[in-house]
Protein backbone atom coordinates (compact mmCIF):
# COMPACT_ATOMS: atom_id res chain seq x y z
CA UNK A 1 0.00 0.00 0.00
CA UNK A 2 2.64 2.40 1.16
CA UNK A 3 4.23 1.83 -2.35
CA UNK A 4 1.39 3.07 -4.02
CA UNK A 5 1.22 6.45 -2.65
CA UNK A 6 0.85 9.68 -5.25
CA UNK A 7 2.74 11.89 -4.46
CA UNK A 8 3.82 15.71 -6.63
CA UNK A 9 7.56 17.45 -6.00
CA UNK A 10 5.91 20.97 -5.11
CA UNK A 11 9.23 23.10 -6.07
CA UNK A 12 8.97 21.51 -9.87
CA UNK A 13 5.60 23.33 -10.82
CA UNK A 14 5.13 25.17 -14.49
CA UNK A 15 3.68 28.43 -15.20
CA UNK A 16 -0.15 28.26 -16.89
CA UNK A 17 -0.21 30.94 -19.78
CA UNK A 18 -4.29 30.66 -19.18
CA UNK A 19 -4.28 30.30 -15.47
CA UNK A 20 -1.83 32.63 -15.22
CA UNK A 21 -0.47 30.82 -12.42
CA UNK A 22 2.06 27.80 -11.20
CA UNK A 23 0.49 24.68 -11.96
CA UNK A 24 1.31 21.06 -11.60
CA UNK A 25 1.40 19.57 -15.30
CA UNK A 26 0.93 15.62 -15.65
CA UNK A 27 0.36 12.72 -18.25
CA UNK A 28 -2.74 10.83 -17.75
CA UNK A 29 -3.08 7.53 -19.62
CA UNK A 30 -5.28 5.16 -19.05
CA UNK A 31 -6.38 1.66 -20.28
CA UNK A 32 -9.59 0.17 -21.12
CA UNK A 33 -10.38 -3.59 -19.21
CA UNK A 34 -8.89 -6.67 -21.05
CA UNK A 35 -7.29 -4.07 -23.82
CA UNK A 36 -10.81 -4.00 -25.27
CA UNK A 37 -10.82 -1.85 -28.62
CA UNK A 38 -13.77 0.20 -27.23
CA UNK A 39 -12.59 3.31 -28.13
CA UNK A 40 -13.31 2.68 -32.15
CA UNK A 41 -13.10 5.71 -33.49
CA UNK A 42 -16.66 5.21 -35.09
CA UNK A 43 -18.37 9.00 -35.37
CA UNK A 44 -21.25 8.19 -32.75
CA UNK A 45 -17.84 7.09 -30.01
CA UNK A 46 -15.81 10.16 -31.25
CA UNK A 47 -19.30 12.83 -30.05
CA UNK A 48 -19.13 10.83 -26.96
CA UNK A 49 -15.76 11.40 -25.50
CA UNK A 50 -15.60 14.60 -26.86
CA UNK A 51 -18.35 15.58 -25.41
CA UNK A 52 -17.23 14.22 -21.78
CA UNK A 53 -14.14 15.98 -22.19
CA UNK A 54 -16.09 19.50 -22.98
CA UNK A 55 -18.96 18.47 -20.28
CA UNK A 56 -15.84 18.43 -17.81
CA UNK A 57 -14.20 21.35 -18.79
CA UNK A 58 -17.81 22.66 -18.76
CA UNK A 59 -18.58 21.90 -14.91
CA UNK A 60 -15.10 24.45 -13.90
CA UNK A 61 -18.02 27.38 -14.03
CA UNK A 62 -21.18 26.25 -13.10
CA UNK A 63 -22.46 26.24 -9.55
CA UNK A 64 -22.43 22.00 -8.21
CA UNK A 65 -19.40 21.74 -10.36
CA UNK A 66 -15.83 21.10 -9.66
CA UNK A 67 -15.06 24.40 -7.91
CA UNK A 68 -11.95 24.59 -9.69
CA UNK A 69 -10.87 25.04 -12.89
CA UNK A 70 -7.78 22.99 -14.93
CA UNK A 71 -5.80 23.01 -18.42
CA UNK A 72 -5.78 20.86 -20.85
CA UNK A 73 -3.22 20.91 -23.42
CA UNK A 74 -3.67 17.37 -25.47
CA UNK A 75 -5.52 14.47 -25.55
CA UNK A 76 -5.76 10.97 -27.56
CA UNK A 77 -8.07 7.99 -27.65
CA UNK A 78 -6.55 5.28 -29.09
CA UNK A 79 -8.78 1.91 -30.02
CA UNK A 80 -7.51 0.53 -25.99
CA UNK A 81 -6.30 3.50 -24.36
CA UNK A 82 -6.41 7.15 -23.64
CA UNK A 83 -3.38 10.20 -23.24
CA UNK A 84 -4.20 13.48 -21.98
CA UNK A 85 -1.94 16.56 -21.01
CA UNK A 86 -3.63 18.13 -17.87
CA UNK A 87 -2.62 21.14 -15.80
CA UNK A 88 -3.97 21.70 -11.90
CA UNK A 89 -3.77 23.24 -9.02
CA UNK A 90 -3.34 20.23 -6.75
CA UNK A 91 -3.21 16.28 -6.25
CA UNK A 92 -7.20 16.54 -4.98
CA UNK A 93 -8.15 18.68 -8.50
CA UNK A 94 -6.68 15.75 -10.58
CA UNK A 95 -8.07 13.06 -8.81
CA UNK A 96 -11.83 14.94 -8.93
CA UNK A 97 -11.20 15.38 -12.83
CA UNK A 98 -10.12 11.73 -13.50
CA UNK A 99 -12.45 10.24 -11.31
CA UNK A 100 -15.64 12.11 -13.15
CA UNK A 101 -13.94 11.73 -16.76
CA UNK A 102 -13.34 7.74 -16.37
CA UNK A 103 -16.93 7.40 -14.77
CA UNK A 104 -18.96 8.95 -17.53
CA UNK A 105 -16.63 7.17 -20.10
CA UNK A 106 -17.34 3.70 -18.49
CA UNK A 107 -21.21 4.62 -18.43
CA UNK A 108 -22.02 5.64 -21.84
CA UNK A 109 -18.79 3.65 -23.67
CA UNK A 110 -20.72 0.28 -21.97
CA UNK A 111 -24.20 1.66 -22.90
CA UNK A 112 -23.36 1.90 -26.36
CA UNK A 113 -21.90 -1.47 -26.89
CA UNK A 114 -24.13 -2.42 -24.89
CA UNK A 115 -21.97 -4.10 -21.72
CA UNK A 116 -21.62 -3.85 -17.91
CA UNK A 117 -18.60 -4.12 -16.13
CA UNK A 118 -15.38 -2.21 -15.51
CA UNK A 119 -14.38 -0.41 -18.73
CA UNK A 120 -11.32 1.36 -17.27
CA UNK A 121 -8.70 0.84 -15.18
CA UNK A 122 -7.29 3.28 -12.58
CA UNK A 123 -5.73 6.22 -14.35
CA UNK A 124 -1.76 6.39 -13.97
CA UNK A 125 -0.29 10.14 -13.53
CA UNK A 126 3.18 11.25 -14.31
CA UNK A 127 4.34 14.64 -13.21
CA UNK A 128 6.41 16.58 -16.04
CA UNK A 129 8.99 18.54 -14.24
CA UNK A 130 10.19 20.83 -17.31
CA UNK A 131 8.93 23.04 -20.25
CA UNK A 132 11.22 20.44 -22.53
CA UNK A 133 9.61 17.70 -21.22
CA UNK A 134 6.11 18.99 -21.55
CA UNK A 135 6.70 19.71 -25.55
CA UNK A 136 8.10 16.48 -25.90
CA UNK A 137 5.16 14.96 -24.30
CA UNK A 138 2.64 16.75 -26.01
CA UNK A 139 5.02 15.33 -29.28
CA UNK A 140 4.15 11.72 -27.74
CA UNK A 141 0.70 12.42 -27.25
CA UNK A 142 0.31 13.56 -30.76
CA UNK A 143 1.88 10.72 -32.36
CA UNK A 144 0.15 7.80 -31.04
CA UNK A 145 -1.64 6.84 -34.25
CA UNK A 146 0.98 7.61 -36.19
CA UNK A 147 3.56 5.90 -34.23
CA UNK A 148 0.95 2.66 -33.99
CA UNK A 149 1.31 3.02 -38.24
CA UNK A 150 -3.12 3.66 -37.84
CA UNK A 151 -2.16 7.08 -40.25
CA UNK A 152 0.46 8.06 -41.97
CA UNK A 153 0.68 11.61 -40.28
CA UNK A 154 -0.99 13.08 -37.45
CA UNK A 155 -2.95 15.58 -39.59
CA UNK A 156 -4.52 12.12 -40.59
CA UNK A 157 -6.07 10.94 -37.45
CA UNK A 158 -9.76 9.56 -36.95
CA UNK A 159 -9.51 8.84 -33.34
CA UNK A 160 -10.79 11.28 -31.04
CA UNK A 161 -8.04 13.72 -30.05
CA UNK A 162 -6.75 17.27 -29.85
CA UNK A 163 -4.36 17.08 -33.24
CA UNK A 164 -7.18 19.06 -35.74
CA UNK A 165 -7.12 21.57 -33.09
CA UNK A 166 -3.68 21.77 -32.57
CA UNK A 167 -3.00 21.88 -36.63
CA UNK A 168 -6.18 22.76 -38.51
CA UNK A 169 -7.13 25.11 -35.79
CA UNK A 170 -10.76 23.33 -35.75
CA UNK A 171 -13.00 22.85 -33.38
CA UNK A 172 -13.64 19.91 -31.51
CA UNK A 173 -17.61 19.09 -31.00
CA UNK A 174 -19.57 16.68 -29.09
CA UNK A 175 -22.60 16.13 -27.50
CA UNK A 176 -23.16 14.66 -23.87
CA UNK A 177 -26.21 13.41 -23.41
CA UNK A 178 -27.66 13.54 -19.48
CA UNK A 179 -29.24 11.31 -16.97
CA UNK A 180 -32.94 13.04 -17.91
CA UNK A 181 -32.08 12.22 -21.96
CA UNK A 182 -31.37 16.19 -22.72
CA UNK A 183 -28.12 16.37 -25.40
CA UNK A 184 -25.92 19.27 -25.01
CA UNK A 185 -23.50 20.32 -27.76
CA UNK A 186 -20.17 21.18 -26.08
CA UNK A 187 -16.80 22.29 -27.42
CA UNK A 188 -13.34 20.76 -26.31
CA UNK A 189 -11.10 23.84 -25.48
CA UNK A 190 -7.27 23.15 -26.41
CA UNK A 191 -4.76 25.63 -23.89
CA UNK A 192 -1.61 26.34 -24.54
CA UNK A 193 1.07 24.93 -23.18
CA UNK A 194 3.64 26.32 -20.36
CA UNK A 195 6.19 27.96 -21.99
CA UNK A 196 4.46 29.03 -25.15
CA UNK A 197 2.28 31.37 -24.03
CA UNK A 198 4.34 34.19 -25.59
CA UNK A 199 3.50 32.86 -29.20
CA UNK A 200 1.78 34.15 -31.88
CA UNK A 201 -1.40 31.68 -33.16
CA UNK A 202 0.82 31.38 -36.25
CA UNK A 203 3.97 30.83 -34.74
CA UNK A 204 2.36 28.11 -32.53
CA UNK A 205 0.42 26.63 -35.48
CA UNK A 206 4.04 26.63 -37.26
CA UNK A 207 5.31 24.45 -34.12
CA UNK A 208 2.66 22.17 -33.92
CA UNK A 209 3.07 21.08 -37.49
CA UNK A 210 6.72 20.90 -36.95
CA UNK A 211 6.46 18.31 -34.36
CA UNK A 212 3.82 16.76 -36.43
CA UNK A 213 6.04 16.48 -39.80
CA UNK A 214 9.26 14.89 -37.38
CA UNK A 215 6.47 12.31 -35.86
CA UNK A 216 5.77 11.26 -39.90
CA UNK A 217 9.39 11.55 -40.61
CA UNK A 218 10.22 9.13 -38.25
CA UNK A 219 7.21 6.94 -38.50
CA UNK A 220 8.14 6.29 -42.55
CA UNK A 221 11.24 3.92 -42.52
CA UNK A 222 9.62 1.56 -39.61
CA UNK A 223 6.66 1.09 -41.23
CA UNK A 224 8.95 0.12 -44.66
CA UNK A 225 10.84 -1.93 -42.86
CA UNK A 226 8.25 -3.99 -41.62
CA UNK A 227 6.67 -4.20 -44.94
CA UNK A 228 3.46 -2.78 -43.96
CA UNK A 229 1.43 -0.28 -46.95
CA UNK A 230 0.67 2.98 -46.44
CA UNK A 231 -2.31 2.27 -43.56
CA UNK A 232 -5.75 3.80 -44.07
CA UNK A 233 -7.40 5.60 -41.43
CA UNK A 234 -11.16 3.93 -42.53
CA UNK A 235 -9.38 0.48 -41.55
CA UNK A 236 -9.11 0.90 -37.63
CA UNK A 237 -13.11 1.69 -38.01
CA UNK A 238 -13.96 -1.65 -39.14
CA UNK A 239 -12.54 -3.60 -35.94
CA UNK A 240 -14.30 -5.28 -33.28
CA UNK A 241 -14.97 -3.46 -30.20
CA UNK A 242 -14.98 -7.05 -28.55
CA UNK A 243 -11.50 -8.22 -29.34
CA UNK A 244 -8.11 -7.20 -28.22
CA UNK A 245 -4.52 -6.72 -29.64
CA UNK A 246 -2.67 -10.25 -30.21
CA UNK A 247 0.67 -8.76 -28.54
CA UNK A 248 0.95 -6.01 -26.06
CA UNK A 249 3.86 -3.98 -25.60
CA UNK A 250 4.59 -2.58 -22.25
CA UNK A 251 7.35 -0.40 -21.20
CA UNK A 252 8.42 0.76 -17.28
CA UNK A 253 6.93 4.54 -16.72
CA UNK A 254 9.58 7.02 -15.06
CA UNK A 255 8.73 8.36 -11.87
CA UNK A 256 8.35 11.54 -13.57
CA UNK A 257 9.18 13.33 -17.17
CA UNK A 258 12.20 14.91 -16.14
CA UNK A 259 15.70 14.84 -15.97
CA UNK A 260 17.43 12.59 -13.66
CA UNK A 261 18.10 15.28 -10.54
CA UNK A 262 14.03 15.67 -10.64
CA UNK A 263 13.96 11.53 -10.28
CA UNK A 264 16.36 11.01 -7.88
CA UNK A 265 14.83 14.05 -5.43
CA UNK A 266 10.62 12.37 -6.54
CA UNK A 267 12.33 8.81 -4.68
CA UNK A 268 14.10 10.72 -2.07
CA UNK A 269 11.08 12.22 -1.19
CA UNK A 270 8.77 9.32 -1.47
CA UNK A 271 10.64 6.96 0.62
CA UNK A 272 10.64 9.72 3.50
CA UNK A 273 6.56 9.53 3.15
CA UNK A 274 6.46 6.76 2.82
CA UNK A 275 8.34 5.65 6.12
CA UNK A 276 5.88 8.21 7.37
CA UNK A 277 2.94 6.09 6.24
CA UNK A 278 3.76 2.84 7.36
CA UNK A 279 4.55 4.43 11.03
CA UNK A 280 1.23 5.81 11.18
CA UNK A 281 -0.27 3.12 9.75
CA UNK A 282 0.89 0.49 12.83
CA UNK A 283 0.06 2.81 15.02
CA UNK A 284 -3.44 3.37 13.55
CA UNK A 285 -4.12 -0.36 13.66
CA UNK A 286 -2.44 -0.40 17.17
CA UNK A 287 -4.85 2.01 18.29
CA UNK A 288 -7.87 0.00 17.77
CA UNK A 289 -6.89 -2.66 19.20
CA UNK A 290 -6.58 -0.95 21.88
CA UNK A 291 -8.14 2.66 22.58
CA UNK A 292 -6.03 3.68 25.28
CA UNK A 293 -2.81 3.85 23.56
CA UNK A 294 -2.68 7.67 22.05
CA UNK A 295 -2.91 7.41 18.17
CA UNK A 296 -0.93 10.62 17.45
CA UNK A 297 0.41 13.72 19.81
CA UNK A 298 0.05 16.42 17.91
CA UNK A 299 1.41 19.91 19.05
CA UNK A 300 -1.64 21.07 20.35
CA UNK A 301 -2.43 17.79 22.32
CA UNK A 302 0.88 17.93 24.35
CA UNK A 303 0.48 21.91 24.89
CA UNK A 304 -2.98 20.73 26.16
CA UNK A 305 -1.57 18.65 28.53
CA UNK A 306 1.52 20.77 30.03
CA UNK A 307 -1.23 23.43 30.62
CA UNK A 308 -3.25 21.18 32.29
CA UNK A 309 -0.57 20.23 34.57
CA UNK A 310 0.49 23.84 35.28
CA UNK A 311 -3.35 24.70 36.18
CA UNK A 312 -4.06 21.74 38.26
CA UNK A 313 -2.46 22.43 41.13
CA UNK A 314 0.62 20.97 40.63
CA UNK A 315 3.36 23.07 42.99
CA UNK A 316 6.44 22.04 43.43
CA UNK A 317 7.13 19.50 45.86
CA UNK A 318 9.20 19.75 49.23
CA UNK A 319 11.28 17.38 50.79
CA UNK A 320 9.92 15.77 54.02
CA UNK A 321 12.50 14.46 56.86
CA UNK A 322 10.29 11.63 57.14
CA UNK A 323 11.49 10.56 53.55
CA UNK A 324 8.03 11.49 52.20
CA UNK A 325 6.82 14.47 49.42
CA UNK A 326 4.33 17.22 50.52
CA UNK A 327 3.40 19.77 48.83
CA UNK A 328 4.11 23.40 50.52
CA UNK A 329 0.31 24.71 51.08
CA UNK A 330 0.05 21.42 53.16
CA UNK A 331 -2.99 20.99 51.30
CA UNK A 332 -4.26 17.47 49.72
CA UNK A 333 -3.23 16.42 46.35
CA UNK A 334 -7.29 16.23 45.64
CA UNK A 335 -8.12 19.60 47.20
CA UNK A 336 -5.02 21.07 45.21
CA UNK A 337 -6.33 19.75 42.43
CA UNK A 338 -9.51 20.82 42.91
CA UNK A 339 -9.17 24.39 43.99
CA UNK A 340 -11.61 23.80 46.12
CA UNK A 341 -14.23 22.71 44.25
CA UNK A 342 -16.07 19.49 44.94
CA UNK A 343 -13.73 16.50 44.20
CA UNK A 344 -14.72 14.20 41.76
CA UNK A 345 -16.76 10.73 42.16
CA UNK A 346 -13.95 7.78 42.64
CA UNK A 347 -14.41 5.54 39.86
CA UNK A 348 -14.28 2.24 39.39
CA UNK A 349 -10.97 0.00 38.11
CA UNK A 350 -11.04 -0.66 34.39
CA UNK A 351 -12.73 -3.91 33.95
CA UNK A 352 -14.17 -4.11 37.63
CA UNK A 353 -17.75 -5.13 37.91
CA UNK A 354 -20.18 -2.65 39.10
CA UNK A 355 -24.11 -3.25 40.29
CA UNK A 356 -26.65 -3.07 37.06
CA UNK A 357 -29.08 0.11 38.37
CA UNK A 358 -32.87 -0.94 38.45
CA UNK A 359 -33.35 1.17 34.80
CA UNK A 360 -30.36 -0.70 33.21
CA UNK A 361 -31.56 -2.64 30.04
CA UNK A 362 -30.54 -5.69 31.16
CA UNK A 363 -33.26 -5.61 34.01
CA UNK A 364 -36.10 -5.15 31.14
CA UNK A 365 -33.44 -7.97 28.60
CA UNK A 366 -34.61 -10.89 31.28
CA UNK A 367 -30.92 -11.66 31.94
CA UNK A 368 -29.68 -12.83 35.33
CA UNK A 369 -26.28 -11.53 34.86
CA UNK A 370 -25.95 -9.44 38.62
CA UNK A 371 -23.28 -7.18 37.52
CA UNK A 372 -22.01 -5.59 34.17
CA UNK A 373 -18.27 -4.70 33.14
CA UNK A 374 -17.15 -1.28 33.12
CA UNK A 375 -16.70 -0.16 29.61
CA UNK A 376 -13.24 0.85 28.41
CA UNK A 377 -11.73 4.27 29.32
CA UNK A 378 -11.56 6.47 26.32
CA UNK A 379 -8.05 7.88 25.98
CA UNK A 380 -7.92 11.61 26.06
CA UNK A 381 -7.29 12.19 22.34
CA UNK A 382 -9.78 10.24 20.92
CA UNK A 383 -10.74 10.98 16.62
CA UNK A 384 -13.36 9.53 14.86
CA UNK A 385 -12.48 5.69 13.87
CA UNK A 386 -12.97 6.48 10.11
CA UNK A 387 -10.66 7.11 7.46
CA UNK A 388 -11.53 10.54 6.77
CA UNK A 389 -10.93 12.45 10.29
CA UNK A 390 -7.56 9.93 10.75
CA UNK A 391 -6.77 11.11 7.23
CA UNK A 392 -7.00 14.82 8.49
CA UNK A 393 -4.90 14.05 12.04
CA UNK A 394 -2.04 12.45 9.67
CA UNK A 395 -2.17 13.93 6.40
CA UNK A 396 -1.45 10.91 5.28
CA UNK A 397 -4.26 8.60 3.47
CA UNK A 398 -5.41 5.22 5.65
CA UNK A 399 -6.72 2.37 3.81
CA UNK A 400 -10.30 1.78 4.31
CA UNK A 401 -9.92 -1.99 5.37
CA UNK A 402 -12.63 -3.79 7.50
CA UNK A 403 -11.22 -6.27 10.39
CA UNK A 404 -13.08 -8.21 12.76
CA UNK A 405 -12.63 -5.67 15.22
CA UNK A 406 -15.22 -3.22 13.29
CA UNK A 407 -17.56 -6.12 12.20
CA UNK A 408 -21.76 -5.48 13.59
CA UNK A 409 -21.41 -7.40 16.80
CA UNK A 410 -25.23 -7.82 16.99
CA UNK A 411 -26.92 -9.46 14.08
CA UNK A 412 -30.78 -10.07 13.35
CA UNK A 413 -32.39 -12.42 11.18
CA UNK A 414 -35.44 -11.44 8.73
CA UNK A 415 -37.00 -13.58 6.42
CA UNK A 416 -33.80 -15.82 6.43
CA UNK A 417 -31.09 -12.63 6.15
CA UNK A 418 -28.90 -11.80 8.80
CA UNK A 419 -28.67 -7.96 8.93
CA UNK A 420 -27.43 -5.79 11.54
CA UNK A 421 -29.36 -5.32 14.56
CA UNK A 422 -30.11 -1.46 15.78
CA UNK A 423 -27.66 -0.26 18.71
CA UNK A 424 -30.89 1.44 20.14
CA UNK A 425 -32.43 -2.51 20.81
CA UNK A 426 -32.36 -3.17 24.54
CA UNK A 427 -31.92 -6.84 24.52
CA UNK A 428 -28.97 -6.83 22.45
CA UNK A 429 -27.00 -4.00 24.37
CA UNK A 430 -27.74 -5.25 27.92
CA UNK A 431 -25.96 -8.49 26.29
CA UNK A 432 -23.00 -6.88 24.73
CA UNK A 433 -22.52 -5.27 28.26
CA UNK A 434 -22.73 -8.41 30.39
CA UNK A 435 -20.53 -10.13 28.10
CA UNK A 436 -22.57 -13.11 27.63
CA UNK A 437 -24.25 -14.30 24.34
CA UNK A 438 -28.04 -14.24 24.01
CA UNK A 439 -30.92 -14.87 22.01
CA UNK A 440 -34.47 -13.61 21.71
CA UNK A 441 -37.02 -11.67 20.06
CA UNK A 442 -37.28 -7.69 19.55
CA UNK A 443 -40.44 -6.64 19.20
CA UNK A 444 -43.82 -8.19 19.02
CA UNK A 445 -42.10 -11.65 17.64
CA UNK A 446 -41.05 -9.89 14.63
CA UNK A 447 -37.73 -11.04 14.33
CA UNK A 448 -34.78 -12.97 16.69
CA UNK A 449 -31.18 -11.41 17.76
CA UNK A 450 -27.70 -13.08 18.48
CA UNK A 451 -25.56 -10.91 20.07
CA UNK A 452 -21.91 -11.87 21.29
CA UNK A 453 -19.07 -10.64 22.49
CA UNK A 454 -15.68 -9.65 20.31
CA UNK A 455 -12.32 -10.50 21.02
CA UNK A 456 -11.45 -6.82 21.20
CA UNK A 457 -13.31 -3.77 20.43
CA UNK A 458 -12.71 -0.02 19.84
CA UNK A 459 -15.52 1.27 20.66
CA UNK A 460 -19.57 0.39 21.81
CA UNK A 461 -21.18 2.00 18.87
CA UNK A 462 -18.85 1.14 16.48
CA UNK A 463 -18.44 -2.58 17.54
CA UNK A 464 -22.53 -2.97 17.85
CA UNK A 465 -22.87 -1.44 14.12
CA UNK A 466 -25.73 -0.63 13.19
Amino acid sequence: MADTLIIQVPDRLLYSPRLKRWVLVSEVTSKTSNDLFLFVPLEVVVAILNGIIGRAQARCHEEGGFGFDFDLYGYFFMSNHLHWLIGVDTLVHKSIVLEWVNREIARRINKFHDRSGQALVPSTAIQITTLEKALDRLRYVMGQGTAAMKSRHPNDDVFACSNPALLRGEKLHGVFVHADGRREETTVRIDRLPGLGDLTEKEHRALMWQLADGIAAEARPRRKKAGLPVPDPEAVRRVDPMTRPKERDRSPAPVVHGPPEHQEEWRKLHAELKDAYTTAHIAYWKWLADPTLPLIRSRRTRFRRRMRGRCSGSWPRAADPHGASVRKDNRTSTEARCHGRRPPSPRPARGARTPLPPDHPATHAGLSHPTAPHPPRAPRFQPACTPARVQRRTRLAIPQRRTHDVQPACTATRGGRRTPLSRGAPEARAAYWTGQSAEGTAGPGRRTFRCSRLPFRAYPDITMGG
